[in-house]
């Protein structure tokens, strides 16, 4: 065939292919009313919360006229509304002062992603099969509701149980309103990283079932036990603007900042020094710093701290936990313990912290505590770094989880 018949042949084939295409669609778009007037090409910036990790950051949503496709009384067909554009973070909110994380930046794929789920699902073979199919809103109510008229016609309505990540305002109201209503227990909230044992660590140490919150902005050392804060633990976006103070944004005043872990992480690689740990020995090297502390008298002898109460020996000064016996354990060589424990009470405002990786194995609650009775010892004095903030997206510990110390 000569090149030029393939190139006229070629053409043709695309034209009828369109024409083709225009005469068979799929599905015909009805053009809504618009809801609202809308300038085009004019951005607005509307204000929200981030939902993606229980930080909350603030948000300002950019928003401009677009057009969306609707289902309305069973027709599919469009409407000019407005659109969610962009995501930035809001400079007057208090956590993150503008700033968002990568996390944050791609939240419009949880509204916009075409691989969403849209439609209620149903399993369709053996459970651990992966085997669903789409159904209707009507058929998914209607198969709901038929479930829970059984459970109250046969008085089993205590047998529901309503799992769900933790809510807040009316959502929230409104679960609590219709398990009451309907006879079940209250609602289990559940988030798969929720630092269940530090939590419980905190409670014990400090009276309050939450996330710890560190100003630092103001410290002059920080020790950390395994949390990667600048990465993905508590509120990064928060703490990494913390952590630009600390290091930058006081003239003449640059903190040390020490990372103690078993692989390095995010953090880690900014450290001033890093210290690898066996996994789950990061409480004997706290209280291996603790020791030093007490016994050679580095910071006051005040009243007996709740967090120390509930660690042994804390009254004698730890004698299981010498420079050298901890050495034996971890590794750490003993002169580094005894630097630690110098540096750390000579440096004006210090804290010390943990999270991530320290506080999954077996002795998770230990570690946790071991580092809370470092932190009571080391960061004392009227205007303490260690502070605890209401959490707008968490939930108290259950009673199940108090009582086994997980």
């Amino acid at each position: 065939m000569e090149r030029r018949d393939f190139i006229k042949i070629s053409a043709l084939s695309s034209v009828m292919a369109t024409l083709e295409g225009c005469r068979s669609a799929e599905k015909q778009l009805i053009r809504f009313i618009p809801e609202e007037e809308l300038i085009p090409g004019i951005a607005t910036w509307k204000p929200s919360v981030c939902t993606l990790c229980s930080s909350g950051c603030g948000l300002l949503v950019r928003v401009m006229q677009g057009e969306a496709e609707v289902v309305r009384h069973g027709q599919q067909g469009l409407i000019k509304m407005g659109l969610a554009k962009k995501l930035e973070g809001n400079p007057q909110h208090p956590i993150n002062r503008g700033k968002l994380c990568a996390r944050g930046q791609a939240g419009l794929q949880v509204l916009f992603h075409p691989d969403r789920i849209t439609h209620p699902i149903k399993r369709t073979g053996a459970r651990g099969s992966g085997e669903f199919q789409e159904i209707t809103w009507d058929d998914a109510l209607k198969e709901l509701g038929g479930h829970l008229t059984a459970l109250q016609t046969s008085n089993s309505t205590k047998s529901l149980a309503f799992l769900a990540r933790p809510q807040t305002g009316q959502r929230h109201e409104l679960i609590e309103r219709f398990l009451k209503a309907y006879g079940a227990p209250p609602p289990v909230w559940y988030q798969p990283f929720d630092e269940a044992v530090l939590r419980q660590a905190n409670l014990l140490s400090f009276g309050h079932a939450a996330l710890p919150t560190f100003d630092l902005g103001r410290a002059d050392y920080v020790i950390s036990f395994g949390a990667d804060f600048l990465g993905t633990w508590n509120s990064p976006v928060a703490q990494s603007i913390g952590y630009g103070t600390m290091r930058q944004g006081r003239p003449g005043r640059r903190a040390k900042f020490v990372q103690v872990e078993s692989r390095m992480s995010q953090t880690g690689a900014n450290t001033d020094e890093w210290i690898a740990c066996p996994p789950g020995l990061e409480g004997v090297l706290a209280l291996g710093i603790a020791h030093v502390i007490l016994s050679e008298k580095l910071v006051p002898q005040g009243a007996a701290s709740r967090a120390g109460a509930l660690i042994a020996g804390w009254s004698a000064g730890l004698p299981d936990y010498t420079p050298e016996a901890v050495e034996k354990q971890t590794g750490v060589s003993a002169a580094v313990i005894k630097r630690l424990a110098h540096e750390i009470t000579q440096n004006g405002s210090a804290a010390a912290l943990i999270g991530g990786a320290p506080l999954a194995h077996t002795n998770g609650l230990f570690n946790a505590l071991a580092v809370n009775a470092l932190e009571s010892l080391v960061d004392k004095g009227p205007n303490p770094l260690l502070g605890f903030t209401p959490e707008l997206q968490s939930a108290p510990p259950t009673q199940a989880s108090l009582a086994s110390g997980q």
